[in-house]
């Protein structure tokens, strides 16, 4: 019964322990792929990359991170079905400076980048 209690009190904490550290994962490649996009602009001229360009930037990249995905998401694909889910987002990828158009695929040149941590 005392090991019945301690687990019901444990998982939970667990749970929001592994929520906690995703997101804080979630932030941190938030913040690189910006980095890596001042830097490559700086290295190329002013001229702004497309994802396929900026993701050679980013260094020791999870394999989970993918896209992008509709409405120019980057995430993490935690669960590993392909799917920007709840949980999972990291950036948002537009194709403007006024940050409207999503970027279409890997190969539109992106013009502005807000977070999208969730």
């Amino acid at each position: 019964m005392i090991i019945g209690i301690l687990v019901a009190i444990a998982v939970p904490r667990f749970v929001d322990m592994t929520t906690e550290a995703r997101k804080a994962q979630r932030q941190a490649i938030a913040s690189s792929i910006k980095s890596a996009y001042a830097i490559y602009i700086a290295k190329n001229s002013g001229n702004q990359p497309n994802w396929t360009q900026l993701s050679g930037y980013l260094q020791d990249a999870p394999t989970q991170l993918k896209g992008p995905a509709t409405g120019g998401k980057i995430y993490m694909d935690y669960n590993g079905n392909n799917t920007a889910d709840t949980g999972e987002n990291v950036v948002l990828l537009y194709s403007d400076e006024a940050c409207s158009t999503a970027v279409a695929n890997a190969t539109t040149v992106i013009k502005c980048i807000k977070n999208n941590v969730d």
